[in-house]
């Protein structure tokens, strides 16, 4: 559930969990083309990622005027964005 004003914790829990994997297969690539692999992860951290809806200033309107007003409806963005720093481990 998408809506504006819910928990989004678990689409944050998808989106960082994601963006760990993506950072592990870009990091394989780059040991891999330098003649190693990966190690054992030396450094996580969550860089916070965003929440954000694209047609706001129509949803907060609606939000202060009378419930019989019309609400857009709009597109919902949650992002997880990490630093990962892993060991490598030459071949």
């Amino acid at each position: 559930d998408h809506r504006i004003g819910r928990d989004h914790t678990p689409s944050k829990h998808e989106a960082i969990t994601r963006a760990v994997r993506q950072a592990r297969a870009e990091a394989e690539v780059m040991a891999s083309a330098a003649g190693g692999t990966l190690g054992p992860v030396i450094m996580l951290q969550s860089r916070g990622g965003s929440t954000r809806s694209l047609g706001g200033g129509a949803l907060y309107a609606a939000r202060s005027a009378p419930s019989s007003a019309p609400v857009e409806s709009g597109l919902l963005t949650i992002t997880g964005s990490v630093e990962i720093t892993f060991a490598f481990e030459p071949n």
